[in-house]
């Protein structure tokens, strides 16, 4: 199957799905991380660094609140 099909233009799908859970509590996050260590390998590197990014981000933030 085409990639492109299967995660959308640039990997959006994969972006977009990971900063929906960011921040959330409910069993969508953990699903999500379940799909992200199963497909991590298979996206490339830009996608990785952006969800990496986005994640460090996040846990920047929630440091700096607390």
């Amino acid at each position: 199957m085409n990639p492109e099909k299967l995660y959308g233009r640039d990997h959006l799908m994969v972006i977009a799905a990971v900063r929906y859970c960011i921040g959330r509590m409910s069993y969508i996050v953990s699903d999500c991380a379940d799909w992200i260590i199963a497909n991590w390998n298979d996206w490339p590197e830009s996608t990785r660094n952006i969800i990496k990014r986005d994640l460090e981000e996040a846990f920047k933030s929630d440091d700096e609140a607390r």
